[in-house]
């Protein structure tokens, strides 16, 4: 019978060397940046999310906006393991420049990525007047639509 003490020794090396450090790990999804958009009040922005999800993870997805405490009545956003979709119809309040935090969450960890949108009034839009404004002064005679209302029908 032959021996082969050096295959012996190979095989107790590589049994060694197959431990908890070469076990697959799961990584958790991330969000792929996505471009900056503009949209005019009352038109429907619709952006479509990219993800990294190797694994196939099930994911959740939600948004955030501090300048926008109104934007979770008027945007939503869903979508699958393989991607999805953030979509905002904003109303004239909302009107400016805004930063919506885009969050995708797996089992293991979340991945946010920031969407800087512009939000601009609609081009046949009549003045909007959200909340009273104590003091204001408005100058007849440098704003045609405001002169209008001064010459009466």
């Amino acid at each position: 019978m032959r021996r082969y003490p050096l295959l012996g020794t190979l095989l107790a090396v590589a049994i060694v060397g197959c431990g908890d450090d070469d076990t697959p790990v799961a990584e958790t999804a991330t969000l792929n940046p996505p471009s900056p958009v503009a949209v005019r009040v009352s038109e429907t922005l619709r952006v479509p999310l990219t993800v990294n999800n190797p694994d196939v993870l099930s994911l959740s997805y939600s948004f955030d906006a501090p300048t926008v405490p109104t934007i979770g009545q008027s945007a939503e956003i869903g979508g699958t393991p393989f991607g999805g979709t953030f979509a905002w119809r904003p109303i004239a309040s909302e009107v400016g420049q805004h930063t919506v935090t885009l969050t995708v969450t797996s089992p293991i960890g979340a991945h946010s990525q920031p969407l800087d949108v512009t939000v601009g009034t609609a081009p046949t839009a009549a003045p909007s007047f959200v909340t009273p404004d104590v003091g204001a002064t408005y100058d007849l005679g440098a704003n045609p639509w405001l002169a209008c209302l001064r010459r009466g029908p």
